[in-house]
């Protein structure tokens, strides 16, 4: 699953969001301020079949690394 794919997907199911970051297994699509994460902390697109996911299940299920890739929205 490519980003420009995964945004597709995230936007459709929440218009809101306005930033990403990259990690090994996914994307992580969110809301941000310049200050601060904003709301439920967005949505996760799996790069493996594009399957959206919740923030928590993501970090429950697939522990992901601690340096994620900023990705310019």
């Amino acid at each position: 699953m490519e980003y420009d794919e995964a945004k597709k997907i995230a936007l459709k199911l929440n218009k809101t969001i306005n930033a990403c970051r990259e990690f090994e297994k996914a994307y992580h699509f969110y809301e941000k301020t310049d200050e601060e994460i904003i709301g439920d902390f967005g949505v996760v697109i799996l790069k493996s079949n594009g399957k959206a996911i919740d923030w928590i299940t993501f970090i429950m299920d697939y522990h992901p690394e601690k340096t994620p890739v900023e990705i310019d929205f």
